[in-house]
């Protein structure tokens, strides 16, 4: 018999959903690198189970309201940690099923905190070992959602290449191509952070606006989140193509792995431009100029991180080097 309670973020009780995690990982375990944690934004609410009253699972829901799946409302579930017991996993899982019909759901999706924008997707297996702002957790947890009724809806996919192969005088030329038909290359303005962070949100919403699932973030919560990670870039991996208005055309965001400390590499983060960009291929071109700066650096390796099959930054990957297939990754959903 499960008893439920529901808590609140920053209230006494939240120690429980805390809990959960604390008893499922050793406290050398990787999972508290980086977690699947709540996030304020769409927040609705947050549950605890606990069995002979010790807490054993626990989830959040979120109501975005612009997520949409087949056309129709989507909640997600997220914050998932569970003792490995299908009954429980089932039951709490169905539980959030049904609040998400009393709230006129059509689609629960998970894990998912609230959007794309943060974590969310289940690991499917845990070799190679964890990269920087990849999430741990017990890979049984794709069982429980598959075992609960929830079907996948897409699969990711993560690439390394140790080759680092690339025609730098090829590179060169089209730099110079862009640069002669008024491409711009720019780092990031470190002086003018806050701007400049507010300036890429708005583009990355309007590039990213026809992924899937995807729900625009508020430029100022972009801001903050990305203002946090200033400190673990390397901004010779930077890359920001405006035209002669200023107005960006593509940006290429690579960070160090520092979780490796034996070899050297760089996760490509975020690649994105513009829709119908005049300056053609601009994309590929930065996915070259920033292997050419990482070499130039010292890095020995990339990882092309959360790449959804099928999509085009898979084609762009593949483009340099022989990337080998490193860990794929796995988001589900049922219909309410």
């Amino acid at each position: 018999m499960i008893d439920w309670i529901e808590v609140r973020m920053n209230s006494p009780e939240f120690d429980l959903f805390n809990q959960v995690a604390i008893s499922l990982y050793e406290k050398e375990s990787p999972r508290w690198r980086l977690g699947h944690e709540p996030s304020i934004q769409h927040l609705h609410s947050c549950s605890v189970g606990l069995l002979d009253g010790k807490p054993v699972v626990r989830y959040a829901i979120y109501d975005n309201p612009q997520l949409l799946y087949n056309g129709e409302k989507a909640f997600t579930v997220g914050s998932w940690e569970c003792i490995e017991n299908q009954e429980v996993a089932t039951l709490a899982l169905h539980r959030a099923v049904q609040q998400v019909k009393s709230l006129n759901g059509t689609y629960l999706i998970g894990p998912m905190e609230g959007s794309t924008w943060n974590s969310y997707r289940f690991s499917l297996s845990s070799e190679p070992v964890q990269f920087f702002s990849e999430p741990y957790h017990h890979l049984y947890y794709n069982e429980q959602f598959k075992s609960a009724g929830f079907e996948e809806i897409s699969r990711y996919l993560s690439q390394y290449d140790d080759k680092m192969d690339y025609d730098r005088k090829s590179i060169k030329e089209k730099q110079a191509e862009f640069i002669e038909n008024g491409a711009i290359f720019r780092k990031l303005n470190i002086s003018d952070i806050q701007n400049d962070l507010f300036k890429i949100a708005n583009f990355c919403n309007d590039s990213f606006s026809n992924n899937f699932l995807f729900t625009p973030i508020i430029p100022e919560q972009f801001v903050e989140k990305y203002a946090q990670l200033v400190p673990f870039f390397d901004l010779d991996l930077i890359w920001i193509v405006e035209d002669d208005q200023r107005e960006i055309h593509a940006i290429i965001l690579n960070i160090p792995n520092h979780f490796d400390k034996v070899n050297k590499t760089f996760i490509v983060k975020t690649l994105a431009r513009k829709p119908n960009s005049k300056f053609k291929g601009i994309g590929m071109h930065l996915a070259g100029l920033a292997y050419l700066k990482a070499l130039d650096n010292g890095y020995k390796k990339a990882i092309h991180a959360f790449m959804i099959y099928d999509n085009a930054s898979v084609n762009i990957s593949n483009k340099y080097g022989e990337d080998a297939e490193m860990k794929e990754y796995a988001l589900y959903g049922i219909k309410v």
